[in-house]
């Protein structure tokens, strides 16, 4: 059986996979979000207008992901919204001053 917190240090190879067309590449992890079914990341690229999403959920042996969701940092910003009491279990948003 696929054990939940395992496949988080799986994200960052994953993610780099699905770039990879696009010339992009993950930089930071900024905060990852437990929701009812799974995980929401949020990270950093090296393209500095940009960040991503990507959602992680569980079935019973498995796990499956969302497409990536690249987003623009000058739009609204989803992860400013997700505060302590949302089950964060990684937060690093105080480090990027873009998002505050």
């Amino acid at each position: 059986m696929l054990a939940r917190y395992g496949v988080l240090w799986y994200w960052e190879a994953y993610i780099n996979s699905l770039l990879c067309e696009q010339n992009l590449v993950f930089d930071k992890l900024i905060s990852i979000k437990k929701a009812p079914y799974g995980y929401v990341g949020y990270f950093t690229l090296n393209n500095p207008d940009l960040y991503g999403q990507i959602i992680v959920s569980f079935k019973k042996n498995y796990f499956k992901t969302s497409e990536l969701i690249l987003r623009s940092r000058k739009g609204p910003l989803l992860m400013k919204h997700v505060y302590k009491c949302d089950s964060l279990i990684f937060d690093k948003r105080h480090e990027f001053d873009w998002i505050y």
